[in-house]
């Protein structure tokens, strides 16, 4: 490791986060600096008389892990900056593409990172990560495209997964 290795990823570079964990930051902003335990699915269900989804047989609990000690206004300023990712005017708006077609408002962040792969060779890595609705949040989403991965793709996959919910 080298001084260099530490600069850059001191600016996110060379993948150091899991896509559950990049869901888990983007939630942790989205709940005002509350951290909450993951879970991938609402609950368990039963199917109905015709093989489809029944009743709620249990919900899955949602288990504070703890608070970032962040004042409103800074929370407030970045889920403002997080909101300006998919709504902004500017031509550097890089997730207007989250909101395109979405049936909610779409808060988030995109990113590219360096990684290194086989025999020393680097890749670059799209990211995204968001949380809906924007003002009152249910879910929170990261989707991470491997080198290679267009943007466009990615966002396809992105904005799917928001529409189902």
């Amino acid at each position: 490791y080298t001084v260099g290795n530490y600069l850059t990823n001191a600016f996110g570079q060379f993948d150091n986060y899991t896509p559950l964990q990049l869901a888990q930051y983007v939630a942790t902003i989205a709940n005002n600096g509350v951290r909450l335990a993951p879970h991938i699915v609402e609950g368990i269900y039963d199917n109905n008389d015709t093989g489809g989804l029944g009743e709620l047989i249990k919900e899955t609990e949602t288990k504070e892990i703890n608070r970032v000690n962040i004042s409103e206004s800074d929370i407030a300023l970045l889920q403002q900056g997080f909101y300006q990712v998919s709504h902004g005017t500017s031509p550097l708006t890089t997730g207007r593409s989250f909101s395109n077609g979405a049936t909610v408002s779409i808060s988030g962040k995109t990113g590219t990172a360096e990684s290194n792969v086989a025999n020393g060779q680097k890749a670059t890595n799209t990211n995204a990560v968001a949380y809906a609705p924007s003002n009152n949040p249910q879910i929170a989403v990261a989707v991470v495209g491997a080198s290679g991965l267009f943007f466009s793709s990615l966002i396809l996959a992105f904005n799917s997964r928001i529409t189902i919910f």
